[in-house]
């Protein structure tokens, strides 16, 4: 009789551990994806920032080439 029990606490056992094994590897799915979108996210704002400094360059470029022609125009 003890053994029939001891046999049934450790499929208990296994079983309980078995859905927690099973829950972890859902919350890891979760994070990958959460993860993954959140890398997708950082891509789109290192494009937006690259962008965002080729226009200040240009900004800057036709200031210098404006401050320059007003220097011109100005001796002149």
């Amino acid at each position: 009789m003890a053994e029939k029990f001891e046999i049934r606490q450790h499929r208990h056992k296994v079983a309980t551990a078995r859905r927690r094994y099973e829950k972890v590897l859902e919350t890891l799915a979760a994070a990958q994806h959460d993860l993954e979108a959140a890398d997708a996210q950082l891509d789109l704002a290192q494009q937006s920032a690259e962008e965002l400094q080729n226009r200040l360059r240009t900004a800057e470029e036709a200031a210098v080439q404006a401050e320059s022609q007003l220097i011109r125009l100005t001796r002149e």
